[in-house]
C-alpha cells in the first residue's frame, strides 16, 4: 500500500461531488465537455489531468451521467520537488470514471492505477447508508465497507475533475459554510470536512481577468467561476496548484517531459 502513497496524496484533492439545491449538474458541467489542469509542483509543471462529463443514461431513478479521468504524472519528478524520501516508482496508469446521478450523489466509481510494476483496482459502489469498496491487486482482494449517508453535502475524493460539482445548487453567499462528508476510497477512509465560500476574488486566468469565488475545503483552497468552474486549485501545505488548462493550449505544451531532472519516459502518454 505505501507504494501508492504518493499518487494517492497527490490525488486527494482531485475528486469532489456534492448535492443541494440550485444550478443543475448540466449547468455546471454540460454533457460533452472536457476540462484538463495542469498539475504544478513547486513552480514545475509535472503532468496533467484530462477530464470529460462523457455522457447522460438513463437510469432506475433518474437520469445517471459518465464522468472519466486519466492523470498523466510524473511521478518521480514530483517525489523530488516534494522532498520524498525512498524510490517513487513511476505511475505508468490512473484511470477513473464515476457513476452520479443528477443530484451528484455518487453512485459507482472505478480506478486503475499502475505504478512500477504493481497495479491495484479499486472499485466503490454507494448504497443509502454505506458504501462497499473492492480492491484487487496482483495477489490479493479485498472488499471494505466504508461509513456512508446519502446527505447534501456528500463528497467523494480522488480526482479534481468533479470537484467542479462542489457548488452544484450552492447559493454563492461569501461566508456561507458547510459540512462536507469526504470519502477516499484511495485512502480507504471517511472523515468529516468543512467547505466554506471566503470571498470574492478577480484572479488573471487565459490573458483575461474573471471572476471567481475563493473556497476553502479541508487543506485546499479552490477558485470557482459563478458556473461553478474550477479554475485553479492549492493545496499549499504540499506546495501543489492545478489550474485549469485553456481550450486553445497547444497538445504539446502539456507535458512534464520538461521537470527539472525528470528522465526521459519517467511520463506516461
Amino acid at each position: 500500500m505505501r507504494r501508492f502513497a504518493l499518487c494517492a496524496g497527490l490525488c486527494t484533492s482531485l475528486c469532489c461531488i456534492a448535492f443541494c439545491e440550485g444550478l443543475s449538474i448540466e449547468e455546471v458541467w454540460p454533457v460533452g465537455e472536457s476540462r484538463d489542469y495542469a498539475y504544478v509542483v513547486r513552480g514545475v509543471e509535472v503532468g496533467v489531468q484530462r477530464n470529460r462529463m462523457v455522457e447522460k443514461l438513463p437510469g432506475k431513478r433518474g437520469p445517471v451521467y459518465r464522468m472519466e479521468h486519466t492523470l498523466e504524472l510524473d511521478t518521480e519528478a514530483a517525489a523530488r520537488l516534494l522532498a520524498v524520501e525512498g524510490e517513487v516508482p513511476a505511475l505508468k496508469e490512473a484511470d477513473a470514471y464515476c457513476l452520479v446521478d443528477e443530484g451528484g450523489f455518487p453512485l459507482f466509481y472505478e480506478i486503475a492505477l499502475t505504478l512500477g510494476e504493481s497495479r491495484q483496482d479499486i472499485s466503490v459502489t454507494f448504497e443509502e447508508q454505506r458504501a462497499t469498496a473492492i480492491i484487487e491487486g496482483a495477489d490479493s482482494k479485498k472488499r471494505i465497507r466504508l461509513r456512508y449517508q446519502r446527505v447534501p453535502n456528500v463528497i467523494e475524493v480522488n480526482f479534481i475533475g468533479s470537484l467542479n460539482l462542489l457548488l452544484v445548487g450552492k447559493p454563492l453567499e461569501v461566508g456561507r459554510a458547510f459540512r462536507c462528508y469526504l470519502l477516499a476510497p484511495m485512502a480507504l477512509r471517511t472523515f468529516n470536512a468543512r467547505a466554506v465560500i471566503e470571498r470574492e476574488e478577480t484572479i488573471e486566468w487565459a490573458g483575461e481577468r474573471v471572476r471567481t469565488f475563493v473556497v476553502e475545503v479541508a487543506d485546499e483552497i479552490a477558485w470557482i467561476t459563478p458556473d461553478g468552474r474550477i479554475l485553479r486549485l492549492s493545496i499549499p501545505e504540499m506546495g501543489i496548484e492545478a489550474e485549469l488548462i485553456p481550450e486553445d493550449r497547444p497538445a504539446e505544451d502539456v507535458s512534464a517531459d520538461e521537470a527539472p531532472g525528470a528522465a526521459e519516459g519517467d511520463c506516461p502518454h
